[in-house]
C-alpha cells in the first residue's frame, strides 16, 4: 500500500487576532471581556500576542482544504490551546500538544484557536499542523511561530530592601575555557 502526495496544500486565510492580558487556563467567556489588542495578519502566529506571559490570544480565520475526507490535525504549544472548527469543539483545553481527526468537506471552514499561556520560563510557541487525503503533514503556521530551538527565558525576581535566596543554574568558566554548568547552586 502506498500514498500519493498530489493535492494542493491547505492553507489559512483572512486571520484576525485579540489579545486579552491576564491568567487564563480555561477559555474564558469573551462576552464579558474587552481585548486589550486586536489586529489581522497575513499569518497565523504566536507572535501578534506580543507577550512573554498571562494573555490569551484569539485567532479567528478560515481554513481551506483541497479535497473532501479526514483529516489529521496536530496542534504543538507552548501553554494551553484550544481549537473550535466550524462552530464545534475540536480540541479540548490542553496543555503544549495535541492531536485531533475531523472530517471535512472540500472548500473553506471557519476556525477558533485560542492560545494562552501563564509562565515566562519557556519560549513562546504555537504550532498548527494538517495531513489528510493526498496531502503530505504541513504547517498552517509562520514557522517563526514555533520557534525550535530558542533559550528559556530569564525568570526575573524582585529582589527588594531584604535578602533573598534563590536556586538557579550558573555557568562558570575554568581556566577561562572549559564551561562547567552547576545545577545546585544557591544565589544571595
Amino acid at each position: 500500500e502506498y500514498t500519493t502526495f498530489e493535492q494542493a496544500k491547505a492553507s489559512v486565510r483572512d486571520i484576525s487576532y485579540d489579545v486579552y492580558l491576564g491568567k487564563f487556563k480555561e477559555t474564558p467567556d469573551f462576552t464579558t471581556l474587552s481585548p486589550d489588542r486586536s489586529g489581522t495578519s497575513e499569518a497565523l502566529t504566536q507572535e501578534v500576542a506580543g507577550e512573554s506571559q498571562d494573555f490569551i490570544l484569539r485567532l479567528k480565520g478560515k481554513l481551506e482544504v483541497p479535497v473532501d475526507g479526514t483529516y489529521e490535525m496536530d496542534f504543538q504549544v507552548s501553554g494551553f490551546s484550544t481549537c473550535i472548527l466550524d462552530g464545534k469543539p475540536l480540541t479540548p483545553v490542553n496543555m503544549w500538544s495535541q492531536q485531533a481527526k475531523v472530517d471535512l468537506t472540500e472548500g473553506t471552514h471557519s476556525f477558533e484557536l485560542f492560545y494562552s499561556k501563564d509562565a515566562s520560563w519557556y519560549p513562546n510557541g504555537l504550532g498548527w499542523y494538517i495531513s489528510g487525503p493526498g496531502l503530505r503533514r504541513q504547517p498552517l503556521h509562520r514557522v517563526s511561530s514555533q520557534p525550535v530551538s530558542q533559550p528559556v527565558r530569564p525568570i526575573h525576581v524582585k529582589v527588594g530592601n531584604r535578602p533573598r535566596l534563590l536556586r538557579s543554574f550558573v555557568d562558570i568558566q575554568e581556566n577561562g575555557m572549559d564551561r562547567k554548568r552547576i545545577v545546585h547552586p544557591v544565589n544571595v
